[in-house]
């Protein structure tokens, strides 16, 4: 996660003073397993808040209007660890990594969106803590596309079907033409995620 992001977007989104924001942010990093992530990335997670009676609700993401959050892209996102590796692309949403694409080069004279499925298969054995939150990844050759669920095996990986030349408000919805970032990553959080109806 990028600490400083998510404690201001937790601080912005909530009303709530740095220290408690602080205070989900140390607790976001005890969370280990993508389905309790996805419940709290929906809104299922509270918090004793000072000077409050109750529990507070606490928004990690803000489905409403989706400006109130804090969108990054990182190229060559390197995270340490026994086996140190370096995702190519990681999509952030208030400071938490929701989507990892690996690009291969369009320029090669095959298909190697195989190649990238292996190594998003070799990142979630080597860096699990990069999937904790992951709502799905993402494979190209720049020609090819494929997405699908964290520890899906690649029989569940769907191709990303290109809606153009029609424009997005042609859609129903945010996800008919495929998970469009940023509207169709918060849509799937909000409603399609891999542990939607549970």
């Amino acid at each position: 996660m990028l600490r400083e992001e998510l404690i201001a977007a937790v601080q912005s989104l909530n009303d709530v003073p740095e220290e408690v924001a602080r205070a989900v942010y140390q607790e976001l990093l005890g969370v280990r397993d993508n389905e309790k992530w996805t419940s709290l990335l929906r809104g299922q997670y509270s918090r004793t808040v000072p000077g409050e009676a109750t529990k507070k609700t606490i928004r990690l993401i803000d489905f409403l209007d989706p400006a109130n959050n804090t969108f990054t892209v990182t190229n060559q996102f390197k995270v340490k660890a026994e086996k140190t590796r370096i995702a190519d692309i990681v999509v952030y949403i208030n400071g938490i990594p929701l989507v990892v694409i690996e690009a291969k080069s369009p320029l090669a004279p095959k298909d190697k969106t195989g190649e990238a499925f292996d190594q998003i298969k070799q990142y979630e054995r080597d860096i699990p803590r990069l999937f904790y939150s992951n709502l799905f990844s993402m494979v190209t050759d720049g020609v090819h596309v494929l997405y699908g669920a964290t520890g899906a095996p690649a029989a569940y990986w769907g191709a990303w079907k290109d809606p153009w030349p029609r424009q997005r408000e042609e859609f129903g919805n945010a996800l008919e033409p495929g998970p469009i970032l940023p509207a169709g990553t918060s849509a799937i959080a909000r409603s399609a995620g891999p542990f939607c109806g549970l």
